[in-house]
């Protein structure tokens, strides 16, 4: 229910929201030297109500979860068995969210325990 009512409040027109996404893109293209071959990839069937949102839907880290989509093909077939595109938005909307309250982007119980540890040890070192 909540992303639902998140997708009311999103500010951007259709139009800038696109614009956004696409120098998203230019950035993340420059931070991950391998992300149009794992945006891009062919294989993965992402849902277009999943599309819409990532690319016009205003999300701040919309290049991040295309990112984040590519390279976990588990979230991509879960979005695909979502029946109904209202699903398939909240989704979306609760990786964003995930994605932007973890380190680096990516979701901290998809690393590995030692990427995991490197990033809890050092926000122990500033925590202090």
């Amino acid at each position: 229910m909540l992303a639902i009512d998140l997708l009311q409040f999103l500010p951007l027109t259709a139009p800038t929201a696109h614009a956004t996404y696409n120098f998203q893109v230019k950035l993340a293209q420059q931070a991950y030297p391998d992300f149009d071959r794992v945006v891009n990839d062919e294989s993965a069937k992402i849902p277009q109500a999943a599309i819409d949102v990532i690319t016009q839907g205003g999300l701040p880290n919309a290049a991040g979860v295309s990112y984040y989509l590519g390279q976990h093909r588990q979230e991509v077939d879960h979005l695909c068995r979502l029946a109904n595109p209202r699903k398939v938005e909240e989704r979306i909307l609760e990786l964003s969210m995930q994605l932007m309250q973890s380190p680096g982007g990516q979701a901290m119980d998809t690393l590995s325990y030692r990427s995991y540890r490197k990033i809890r040890d050092q926000q122990e070192r500033e925590r202090y």
